[in-house]
């Protein structure tokens, strides 16, 4: 079940704070051709403090599991049957 809603009504999956402080977010697209999902990375005050805003999630083990089960959520219920 994704984490919360936007107030638009698309699912977020997964948000966490990544090893330099940026926000992460798995997010349901609005994409009408097609079920898509974006990752989202978001810079901070802290992430900014540092020097860090290229914009990619750094990530270790325990969070890109996080992320992966926030995908595998998405994939399992947007599957077609065969």
């Amino acid at each position: 079940m994704p984490e919360s809603y936007t107030a638009r009504g698309f699912a977020d999956y997964a948000t966490l704070t990544d090893l330099n402080g940026g926000e992460v977010i798995v997010r349901q697209s609005s994409l009408a051709t097609d079920e898509a999902v974006w990752i989202f990375w978001h810079e901070t005050d802290q992430t900014r403090a540092a020097g860090y805003s290229k914009g990619s999630p750094h990530l270790n083990v325990e969070m890109a599991r996080r992320v992966v089960a926030a995908l595998n959520e998405f994939i399992g219920e947007h599957q077609t049957a065969p």
